[in-house]
C-alpha cells in the first residue's frame, strides 16, 4: 500500500526533469490488442506478436519510423485500491520489441518490469507506470538502472471498473482487482531517470484519463 500511495503522490506532483527517451512505439492500425482477464488470484493483461510502429530509437538504432512486434504479460501483485480519485493497481511482468514475430528478430528492447498501473471507474485509458525495469537490447548500449517504462492503455472496453476477488491471495490482497477488458496500447522507455522524473514523465496521460473520464460523465447526464 505504501508504494502503491507514493507512485499516486509523484505522478500527482512531481516536477519535470531531465530525462533520456529511448524507445517509442505505439500499434500499428486500429482495434485492440490486449487483453486483461480478472480471476479469484488478481488481474492478468497482456498480448503477442502485436505489430506495433517504433517513431523514436537511440542511441544506435535503425532510421525511424519502422515496423516490429510487441510481446507483453503482466499479473497482479497486489489488489486494486482507492487513492484520491484513481485506482491504483501493481503488476509485474515482461515485454519485448523485436524485428520478428515470435522474438526471432532483432531485439530492439526487451526487459522485466514491475509497475502500478493507475485508471478510474468509467474511465477508457489505464496509464502504466514501471519505474524499475531491466532492460537489454541488442542495439541499445547505454542501458543500466535506474531505467523505466511506460505504457498507455486507451480504448479500454468495456470502461474501467473493480470486480471481487481472493483476498486472501497476494495477486488482489485488497479483496478487488481491475475487471475484464481490452485495449489499445501504446508506450516508451527511458533510461537513467530518477524515479520522481520518470513518473512525471509518464504521468501526463493522467490528464487524458481525467479528460476521458469526464466526457463520458458529460454524455451519460
Amino acid at each position: 500500500m505504501k508504494r502503491l500511495l507514493f507512485i499516486a503522490a509523484l505522478l500527482l506532483g512531481a516536477a519535470p526533469a531531465h530525462a533520456e527517451v529511448i524507445l517509442t512505439f505505439g500499434q500499428s492500425g486500429g482495434g485492440n490488442t490486449i487483453t486483461g482477464t480478472a480471476s479469484a488470484t488478481g488481474t492478468a493483461w497482456g498480448g503477442t506478436d502485436i505489430p506495433v510502429t517504433v517513431t523514436q530509437i537511440s542511441p544506435n538504432g535503425p532510421a525511424t519510423p519502422f515496423n516490429a512486434f510487441l510481446d507483453v504479460s503482466a499479473l497482479s501483485t497486489g489488489g486494486a485500491s482507492i487513492v484520491g480519485p484513481f485506482i491504483v493497481q501493481n503488476f509485474a511482468g515482461s515485454f519485448s520489441i523485436n524485428g520478428l514475430a515470435d522474438n526471432t528478430g532483432i531485439n530492439y528492447l526487451s526487459g522485466t518490469f514491475n509497475d502500478g498501473a493507475l485508471t478510474a471507474e468509467d474511465a477508457v485509458q489505464i496509464v502504466i507506470v514501471a519505474p524499475e525495469v531491466n532492460f537489454a537490447s541488442d542495439l541499445i548500449l547505454a542501458l543500466g538502472p535506474p531505467d523505466a517504462l511506460g505504457f498507455s492503455f486507451t480504448n479500454v472496453t468495456p470502461p474501467v471498473s473493480l470486480v471481487p476477488c481472493t483476498a486472501t491471495n497476494p495477486g488482489c490482497d485488497t479483496g478487488q482487482t481491475i475487471a475484464n477488458f481490452t485495449a489499445s496500447v501504446a508506450g516508451n522507455a527511458a533510461a537513467a531517470v530518477p524515479e520522481p522524473a520518470t513518473l512525471a514523465l509518464f504521468g501526463a496521460g493522467l490528464l487524458g484519463l481525467g479528460l476521458a473520464r469526464r466526457r463520458r460523465h458529460d454524455r451519460a447526464a
